[in-house]
Protein backbone atom coordinates (compact mmCIF):
# COMPACT_ATOMS: atom_id res chain seq x y z
CA UNK A 1 0.00 0.00 0.00
CA UNK A 2 2.97 2.41 0.37
CA UNK A 3 3.82 2.11 -3.00
CA UNK A 4 -0.21 3.27 -4.26
CA UNK A 5 0.55 6.22 -2.04
CA UNK A 6 4.00 7.29 -3.25
CA UNK A 7 2.29 7.21 -7.02
CA UNK A 8 -1.00 8.79 -5.75
CA UNK A 9 0.15 11.98 -7.07
CA UNK A 10 0.95 11.49 -10.19
CA UNK A 11 -1.31 9.58 -10.66
CA UNK A 12 -4.11 12.50 -10.07
CA UNK A 13 -1.95 14.65 -12.10
CA UNK A 14 -2.68 12.32 -15.07
CA UNK A 15 -5.97 13.86 -15.45
CA UNK A 16 -4.27 17.68 -16.09
CA UNK A 17 -1.49 16.04 -17.84
CA UNK A 18 -4.20 14.08 -20.64
CA UNK A 19 -5.79 17.62 -21.18
CA UNK A 20 -3.07 19.55 -21.39
CA UNK A 21 -1.85 17.12 -24.43
CA UNK A 22 -5.46 17.19 -25.89
CA UNK A 23 -5.69 21.14 -25.89
CA UNK A 24 -2.09 21.06 -27.28
CA UNK A 25 -3.18 18.33 -30.27
CA UNK A 26 -6.21 20.51 -30.81
CA UNK A 27 -4.22 23.86 -31.16
CA UNK A 28 -1.48 22.02 -33.77
CA UNK A 29 -4.59 21.13 -35.63
CA UNK A 30 -5.85 24.15 -35.85
CA UNK A 31 -2.73 26.18 -36.90
CA UNK A 32 -1.91 23.15 -39.47
CA UNK A 33 -5.21 23.83 -41.15
CA UNK A 34 -4.81 27.22 -41.47
CA UNK A 35 -1.35 26.76 -42.67
CA UNK A 36 -2.93 24.37 -45.90
CA UNK A 37 -5.42 26.69 -46.53
CA UNK A 38 -2.96 29.74 -46.77
CA UNK A 39 -1.22 27.98 -49.06
CA UNK A 40 -3.95 26.59 -51.15
CA UNK A 41 -4.75 30.36 -51.54
CA UNK A 42 -1.33 31.15 -52.90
Amino acid sequence: MATIALYASKINAMSALIQDVKRSVADYQSELSIFKEEIIAN
